[in-house]
């Protein structure tokens, strides 16, 4: 049984990871570690994150590289296989959660409200499957819950201050909100076939995840269409519509996200401008005063 004021507990392992079953409920792994090559016949429902260095992840074939920027979430009773390599430590958390407590938040959040008071402990609905994908930490709140998550665990004594049920009951509702919301993306493409419409949303993230890892870079619709196998008006149309932005305004929501970060330093504005891919601190201006209302100079002041 769990005490309401039962605490979250890290556990931390090296190279002797190798020798778990990695089939958990409701248990935060720590590893660092050089090497590591195993595989798993029958996992836990995970979420692998990234904190130094790569990790790759293999899932029917297909490759996944988990870095501090990304990560995964793979499936109970997944099979899969993790490779890594290196010179320097490869430092990892992995959150496992249990099924029980996603298919109760799960039941809750899909039901009526009138069902819950009526039956409150009756599991209705099991979600479907995750989708196994890499998931940008700036894609959506889980990603912003799993930041904020990863750096009260990496502080020395940081779980001690985490309420073991909140935790795990609000890790829960995060994952399911976001496959929700990636449910109801995927449905706004325009096809009969839910396949293609899966296929033509992976294209889309892939088109997406490179937007949030090179949004500071001159980034080129060509690129894009190259990297989504889209055409560059299909590309345009189906992003907008399933995104409700364009390519362009996520590349400036970015960079004026992350100039909005750096303003809280004792940075220059023109050094920020430059630092998050304007050309000059003229169109950075420009931009900020068009988004926010306000020029940069006077919104850091009042900030």
């Amino acid at each position: 049984m769990i005490s309401l004021t039962d605490k979250v507990q890290v556990h931390k392992f090296g190279e002797d990871l190798s020798n778990l079953d990695l089939n958990f409920d409701n248990k935060i792994i720590h590893s660092i570690t050089k090497e590591f090559d195993k595989k798993v016949e029958d996992s836990g429902l995970s979420i692998k994150m990234g904190v130094r260095g790569t990790e790759n992840y293999f899932i029917n074939n297909e490759k996944f590289t988990v870095t501090p920027n990304n990560f995964l979430i793979v499936n109970k009773h997944q099979q899969f296989q993790c490779h890594l390599k290196s010179k320097e430590d490869i430092e990892a958390l992995c959150l496992y959660v249990s099924t029980d407590i996603v298919s109760e938040v799960y039941s809750n959040v899909s039901a009526q409200k009138s069902e819950n008071l009526d039956a409150p402990f009756e599991k209705k609905n099991t979600p479907q499957p995750f989708w196994e994908r890499l998931y940008d930490l700036a894609e959506d709140e889980l990603g912003t819950f799993l930041i904020q998550a990863r750096n009260q665990l990496l502080q020395p004594n940081g779980s001690e201050v985490l309420n073991y049920t909140t935790f795990y009951y609000t890790l829960a509702e995060k994952l399911l909100e976001s496959q929700l919301n990636m449910n109801t993306q995927v449905n706004k493409i325009d096809s009969a076939k839910l396949s293609t419409r899966k296929e033509l949303f992976s294209r889309l993230t892939s088109a997406r995840s490179y937007i949030f890892d090179n949004f500071k870079s001159n980034i080129q619709l060509d690129e894009l269409s190259k990297i989504a196998l889209l055409s560059k008006y299909h590309l345009l149309r189906t992003y907008k519509k399933v995104f409700e932005i364009t390519p362009y305004q996520e590349v400036l929501k970015l960079r004026l996200d992350s100039a909005k970060k750096m303003m809280q330093t004792d940075r220059n504005l023109e050094e920020i401008a430059f630092e998050v891919g304007f050309s000059d601190r003229r169109s950075f201006t420009k931009a900020f005063k068009k988004e926010e209302g306000v020029s940069p100079s006077l919104y850091r002041k009042i900030g």
